[in-house]
């Protein structure tokens, strides 16, 4: 995947890792996950091909050729969009950045009364819990459903000794939670998380630098991690080492 910007490059490794399909055609790569239809970020199209990125009718019509059944767009895109582009076509374009540390990030230490670990047994329970709990979905059943499967995907990964999952818990209650992935492009992190009532206590920071050593102790030696520009997750990852060094562009419209 040599051809694609670093934060898309990672993500199709962490997918391929869970089980998802990456099948590359004449200017577009297709992404499929047969086992979560619900997976819009595991079931949408990569567009390598500039002239064809330039045409929005084109990648949608591609988009449902390809998709039939589908009842979202996600579309990712190799390089900003021409402004105004996409606008009248019922897409949300999108942009994150793309955050990259050399050495394992800093993290904080962990206040008095929380413990650190990695996720097992009953642990995955309260991650998905924790998950449905913090969604803003209108169908709670499809979001439910594609969250157990991920979850599924996530413990095959961390069996096989590809990634890890952790968590801090306050007693036996899972507050806060990361994971990370071994790539081939370094190591990418995935869906850090605190619950309410626990935040901006140094909790993620933490755990960044557990995963990272993590990483770290397995081969890593770039460490990568995917935010919104601007948000409290941003700067919590720029105080922790990460630096910006690119962009992903994608377009999207879900029901969930």
């Amino acid at each position: 995947m040599a051809e694609m910007p670093l934060g898309w490059r990672t993500d199709l490794d962490v997918l391929q890792k869970s089980g998802t399909r990456v099948r590359s055609s004449d200017g577009y790569v297709i992404v499929q996950t047969p086992d979560n239809p619900g997976y819009f970020w595991g079931n949408f199209l990569f567009i390598t091909d500039p002239a064809l990125a330039g045409r929005p009718a084109d990648c949608l019509e591609l988009m449902t050729r390809t998709f039939p059944d589908a009842h979202h767009v996600a579309i990712g895109l190799p390089a900003p969009p021409a402004p105004g582009l996409w606008e009248g076509l019922g897409v949300d374009v999108e942009r994150d950045e793309v955050l990259v540390a050399t050495e394992v990030p800093a993290g904080r230490d962990l206040p008095v009364g929380y413990v650190a670990r990695p996720l097992t047994g009953d642990d995955w329970e309260q991650s998905l819990r924790n998950e449905i709990a913090g969604s803003q979905t209108q169908d709670m059943a499809a979001y439910a459903d594609f969250a157990r499967r991920r979850i599924d995907s996530r413990q095959s990964m961390a069996a096989h000794g590809e990634a890890a999952f952790f968590g801090v818990f306050a007693g036996e209650e899972l507050v806060a939670e990361l994971g990370i992935v071994l790539c081939d492009d370094g190591a990418r992190y995935q869906s850090v998380g605190t619950v309410p009532g626990h935040r901006r206590r140094g909790l993620a920071s933490h755990l960044l630098s557990v995963a990272g050593r993590w990483a770290r102790d397995r081969g890593a030696t770039r460490w990568v991690i995917v935010a919104e520009p601007d948000s409290d997750a941003a700067r919590l990852y720029r105080a922790c080492g990460l630096r910006p060094v690119a962009e992903s562009w994608q377009v999207f419209r879900g029901s969930i």
